[in-house]
């Protein structure tokens, strides 16, 4: 009967079955998988690179500018993976400084390696420069006006009158303590050597380089103007001429004579040895019609350019006969 049970027993015993095909395939996926991330990641090679990272300002105060010329780009050298490293120069990365609470002075800001966000993986070997110095300062605006230099000199029968500048003033924005500095603007020297006539020219800025950052290289226009050099002279006993008598009548002038202050051109006062002879003297009795009158002198001058400046008198007694 015991013997009858036994082989009941091993007869109904199935041993569990064993899918060690199927769990080690998933197993060696696995572990596949892995090596394969454990050696894109950790066994990757690993290089070191100098990159250049942008120096990017921040929240800067309106009335605050920073005068002083820094180093915007960092030389970053990194270590990492050959992959993460190539990412850098196609990922915006800079170096971010924020001024939000910057007051006129010196600022002195360090550069440490987590002043820079880069990509898990990535290590900060060096940074140059290692510190960031910034002059902050005022923002001020000031209408500077453009002062004109020249150099030469033109003939000696002219001279040079004046120079007109368009524009004449310029807005300039920028720190106070460059813009203080500077009470006008001047020109590169205009040569206006052997000049005997207004010319209009372009010309430029004679400004130091700070300025120039500022408002850049303007062109300002120059009207140049020459005039011929005038000589003071003294006409006495200029004759005075009567015009406009009927026939028939006689006038008499009193006096019969006047006296001229003028102003000639140098080259006409030259070639000319009596300067009574530029200038003839008229009375025009055609609308007098009293026996006795006062009639304006009339002067007239036998040149261009000839000032008169006063005639004495101006005028005389006529009385028509």
């Amino acid at each position: 009967m015991e013997k009858l049970a036994d082989k009941q027993i091993k007869t109904n015993y199935r041993p569990p079955k064993l899918s060690w095909r199927k769990d080690w395939l998933i197993k060696l996926i696995s572990l596949f998988f892995a090596v394969f991330l454990w050696y894109f990641v950790a066994g990757e090679d690993r290089v070191d690179m100098n990159v250049k990272i942008p120096v990017e300002i921040v929240n800067m105060p309106r009335d605050l500018i920073i005068s002083n010329q820094f180093k915007n780009i960092l030389e970053v050298t990194v270590s990492g993976p050959r992959s993460l490293i190539r990412e850098i120069s196609r990922s915006d990365i800079s170096r971010s400084i924020d001024l939000s609470n910057a007051k006129p002075g010196n600022m002195i800001i360090d550069n440490k390696p987590d002043s820079i966000s880069f990509a898990r993986g990535i290590t900060v070997l060096r940074i140059q420069p290692s510190h960031t110095i910034l002059l902050i300062d005022k923002l001020i605006q000031k209408n500077l006006p453009i002062k004109a230099v020249t150099k030469g000199k033109p003939p000696r029968e002219y001279e040079l009158k004046r120079i007109i500048l368009t524009p004449d003033h310029i807005n300039i924005s920028g720190p106070q303590n460059i813009i203080d500095k500077h009470k006008n603007l001047p020109t590169k020297p205009i040569d206006i050597n052997g000049l005997d006539q207004e010319v209009t020219r372009q010309i430029y800025l004679n400004i130091p380089p700070e300025v120039i950052n500022l408002i850049g290289s303007p062109s300002i226009t120059a009207r140049i103007i020459i005039k011929e050099k005038m000589v003071e002279r003294k006409i006495n006993k200029l004759t005075i001429t009567v015009i406009g008598l009927a026939k028939g009548k006689k006038a008499v002038l009193k006096p019969r004579v006047v006296e001229l202050k003028v102003r000639i051109p140098m080259l006409v006062s030259k070639s000319t040895l009596k300067p009574r002879q530029l200038f003839t003297a008229r009375v025009d009795v055609s609308k007098i019609s009293a026996s006795q009158h006062s009639a304006a002198v009339k002067i007239t001058a036998t040149q261009p350019g000839i000032i008169i400046e006063d005639v004495i008198p101006a005028s005389v007694n006529v009385t028509i006969k």
